[in-house]
């Protein structure tokens, strides 16, 4: 049975250290016919592996098809790599030996697809929170309530899996927010950010105060990061498709949202679809988003929002650092603007690091 040798692999590094811009033009220009092509051959004599191969295919060429999905320039190589092997004229084994003429393109671009691993599982969540902004069903409803009070959590990173505990303790904390409500209703956003592993690796390891900086990779950094900011950009639209349903069905609901670290990010989207003013009130736990993301928007000017920030909130002190140096966080300091109702909490005296929001929420809410 044909297999990759080490000399195979090292000769394809050595073309995809080589790989330009053209070449990526090239392959995309002939990729669509060469996989009709495969189509047609499989329709006339299919085969598991044939159809593998199709599926990988495909799925590698949709990847790079998406202007805004962050991947690293060296994945993005292999796949133009993986490609153009598939539509080049000059193969290990050519096409038309039988039985084995495709064996060799298999191999390849199942090479490049375990290369891919993490980026493929990126990319399937990249691709369900545009679903989920379609759909507008990014809510799961944990306390259903019997007033007119409603409020939604958008916990951002700070929890990368939220179990059942966690969800009891961010009730309890919600409803002591406003006793003059009575049994509100509260709903979480229904998204997790485990699928962004150096990210959710490194802030873990920033939001503490040690003697030496603790290794990353900024690139795959970077990249999740802004993978993180454009998924919630999109959770956003599908939250505001939500909450005009909830006001179409109950247009005397009030509801509130409280957004953490870079849930701010989805709220901010949200506002940005938003027509009108359907959000009465917005409570912002260490945001991460800036002044002027809420400048822009003409639709805040009705809501009442509520800053509760730290100045000694290591996690997102380095996160503005290394992103966003331009311009501080909300979470890091008092609003100043005049463009909407905002009053500003200083909660430095409890929050040291980023994730002590998870843990002293009710205290951190009931200083307003």
């Amino acid at each position: 049975m044909f297999t990759l040798t080490e000399q195979h692999k090292l000769q394809f590094q050595n073309q995809v250290n080589n790989i330009n811009e053209d070449d990526e033009a090239k392959v995309k220009d002939k990729i669509a016919r060469e996989l009709e092509s495969l189509e047609d051959r499989y329709h006339k004599k299919p085969t598991a592996q044939l159809k593998t191969l199709i599926e990988e295919a495909k799925l590698l060429n949709e990847l790079i098809s998406y202007q805004n999905f962050p991947i690293s320039s060296t994945s993005r190589k292999w796949i133009i790599f993986g490609l153009g092997y598939l539509v080049s004229d000059v193969d290990i084994i050519p096409d038309v030996v039988p039985l084995i003429g495709l064996l060799d393109d298999f191999l390849v671009i199942s090479l490049v697809r375990n290369k891919l691993e993490k980026d493929l599982i990126r990319f399937e969540y990249f691709k369900k929170a545009i679903e989920l902004s379609k759909s507008g069903k990014v809510l799961k409803e944990v306390l259903q309530g019997h007033g007119e009070q409603m409020y939604i959590l958008l916990s951002g990173f700070i929890d990368n899996e939220l179990d059942t505990n966690d969800e009891v303790n961010w009730v309890k904390s919600i409803r002591k927010i406003d006793n003059s409500h009575e049994s509100p209703g509260v709903a979480l956003i229904n998204w997790h950010t485990n699928y962004l592993p150096e990210f959710s690796k490194t802030i873990i390891m920033m939001d503490r105060n040690v003697l030496f900086e603790p290794v990353f990779n900024e690139e795959n950094l970077l990249i999740e990061w802004n993978q993180l900011k454009i998924d919630f950009q999109h959770l956003g639209v599908g939250l505001a498709l939500q909450i005009e349903q909830i006001k179409q069905e109950n247009p005397e609901k009030n509801i509130s949202v409280i957004a953490i670290d870079a849930g701010a990010i989805t709220l901010v989207s949200a506002l940005n679809y938003l027509q009108n003013t359907v959000i009465e009130s917005a409570l912002l736990l260490g945001a991460a988003v800036k002044e002027d993301d809420f400048e822009k928007i003409d639709a805040i000017a009705n809501v009442s929002i509520t800053n509760y920030y730290s100045k000694h909130d290591v996690g997102l002190h380095f996160l503005n650092k290394q992103f966003d140096s331009n311009a501080k966080y909300f979470g890091l300091q008092p609003s100043k603007s005049e463009h909407y109702k905002i009053s500003n909490i200083d909660c430095s005296e409890i929050i040291k690091a980023h994730f002590d929001y998870k843990y002293y929420a009710s205290q951190v809410i009931n200083l307003a």
